[in-house]
């Protein structure tokens, strides 16, 4: 559970990565709330990412 807890922000931004990727793909791009949705799991994964970093530094 530490483990996921530490990667969580990685893994949001891999699945955010790859939805986008499928839409794509699948030429769904003229539909904008189903491109905001990657954006979100991309921005908060990175934020996530970020602040599990932060809280882990001496810093």
């Amino acid at each position: 559970m530490n483990w996921l807890k530490k990667h969580i922000g990685i893994i949001l931004m891999g699945v955010g990565t790859g939805l986008l990727a499928m839409l794509q793909v699948m030429h769904v791009t003229f539909i904008n709330t189903l491109l905001l949705i990657p954006l979100c799991l991309i921005l908060c994964g990175f934020l996530l990412y970020i602040w599990f970093k932060k809280s882990d530094s001496p810093y």
